[in-house]
C-alpha cells in the first residue's frame, strides 16, 4: 500500500484546523466534505487519529482486505499506526464529517486496529456542523467552543474511551430532533427504558449533567445553530427550542454561556 490523496474537481469540503479550541482539548482539525469520484485516500500508517462519520451517500473502507459499504450512520474509527483507504462508491456522492486527532488522544486506546461500525451520530454531526459555521462566520469562532467540547465528547465516545450507551443515545437523539417538545422527566424515562433514578444515574456518568440540564443543553446548542443560520425573531426561535417566552429562553441563554442570544444573531 502506498500514499495517495485524489480529490477532484466535484469534491467540496470546509475544514477548520490548527486553532487553540481544537488543539486545547488534543483535536488536529474538524471537517465536512462531500465526495465524488475519482477521490481516494490511501495511508499506510496514520500519524494521528481520525473518524470519519458518514452523513448521507455512500462511501467504502478498506478493512482486514475487504470493501466495507460505509453508509449514512457509519462510523469508522482509525487509530494512530492503523493504515487507511476510502472513496465514495463509483457513480454516488458520499458526505461525511470527519475530525483529525493528535496521537496522544488516543492513549487509553489500546488497539492499532480500524473499525467501522453503526452509531447514532446525529448530535456528532451538529456538533461538526455548528463548529464549522462558527469558525467561518462574522464572530470569528467566538461561539465554538461548546461545539468542539461535544465534538471531543462524541470521538472519544465512538473511539470507546467513553462508555456509550445505546438506551442514552436514544433519547438525546430524539430531544435533538424535537428539541422543541416538551420533554419530562418521565418521557425520557420511558423513551430509554429505565426508572428515573437509572436514568439520571446514567445521564450524570455519560454527560456530567442531570437529564433536564443536558435537554437545556441540547436545546441552547440547537438554538445557536439556529441565530446563526435564520433570520427568525427571538420570539420564533424560543418557540422552536421549547422555551414558554423570549425572556425566559434570554435567561437561559446567559446563564449557560455568559452571552444573550443576540450574540450569536449572524450578521450580513
Amino acid at each position: 500500500m502506498s500514499e495517495k490523496i485524489v480529490i477532484g474537481k466535484r469534491t467540496r469540503e470546509i475544514v477548520k484546523g490548527y486553532s487553540p479550541e481544537l488543539t486545547d482539548l488534543g483535536l488536529i482539525a474538524a471537517g465536512k466534505t462531500r465526495a465524488y469520484a475519482p477521490y481516494e485516500i490511501v495511508r499506510e500508517r496514520l500519524r494521528g487519529g481520525h473518524l470519519i462519520a458518514t452523513v448521507g451517500g455512500e462511501g467504502e473502507f478498506l478493512i482486514d482486505g475487504i470493501w466495507q459499504p460505509s453508509r449514512e450512520g457509519s462510523v469508522f474509527v482509525g487509530p494512530p499506526g492503523a493504515a487507511e483507504w476510502f472513496r465514495p462508491v463509483r457513480g454516488k456522492a458520499w458526505e461525511f464529517c470527519w475530525v483529525h486527532t493528535y496521537p496522544d488522544f488516543f492513549a487509553a486506546h489500546d488497539s492499532s486496529a480500524a473499525r467501522l461500525f453503526d452509531a447514532d451520530i446525529t448530535l456528532f454531526r451538529h456538533a461538526v456542523e455548528g463548529f464549522l459555521h462558527s469558525a467561518y462566520s462574522d464572530d470569528d469562532g467566538k461561539t465554538s467552543g461548546p461545539w468542539v467540547d461535544l465534538i471531543r465528547f462524541y470521538t472519544l465516545r465512538f473511539m470507546g474511551s467513553v462508555t456509550s450507551d445505546r438506551r442514552l443515545e436514544k433519547v438525546w437523539a430524539a430531544v435533538a430532533g424535537e428539541p422543541g417538545k416538551p420533554w419530562s422527566i418521565d418521557d425520557l424515562s420511558r423513551l430509554a427504558g429505565m426508572n428515573r433514578e437509572q436514568l439520571r444515574v446514567r445521564s450524570r456518568q455519560e454527560t456530567g449533567r442531570s437529564p433536564a440540564q443536558h435537554v437545556a443543553h441540547i436545546r441552547l446548542q440547537r438554538a445557536i445553530q439556529i441565530l446563526q443560520t435564520c433570520d427568525y425573531t427571538q420570539d420564533v426561535v424560543a418557540e422552536l427550542v421549547g422555551y414558554e417566552s423570549a425572556f425566559a429562553f434570554s435567561n437561559a441563554m446567559l446563564k449557560a454561556t455568559g452571552n444573550r442570544p443576540s450574540f450569536y444573531r449572524r450578521t450580513e
